[in-house]
């Protein structure tokens, strides 16, 4: 049985679809690619330049900050 949850996402037998799922999924495997890359050299960065790399990585699943 097909339930929606909203518009641009539904569940179906343990599945999700649509294209806010297809949005969620893209942005994980680019923050994927991204940590991955850092993992190969973390040490050619700098502290600063480590932090914003990894804040780029996840801007999508981490809360803007209130200003």
């Amino acid at each position: 049985m097909m339930k929606n949850i909203e518009d641009g996402l539904y569940a179906h037998d343990r599945v999700v679809g649509g294209p806010l799922a297809e949005a969620a999924l893209r942005r994980a495997r680019e923050a994927g690619r991204r940590l991955d890359r850092l993992q190969q050299e973390p040490a050619a960065l700098t502290d600063a330049q480590l932090r914003d790399e990894v804040r780029r990585a996840l801007r999508h699943f981490i809360p803007a900050p209130l200003r």
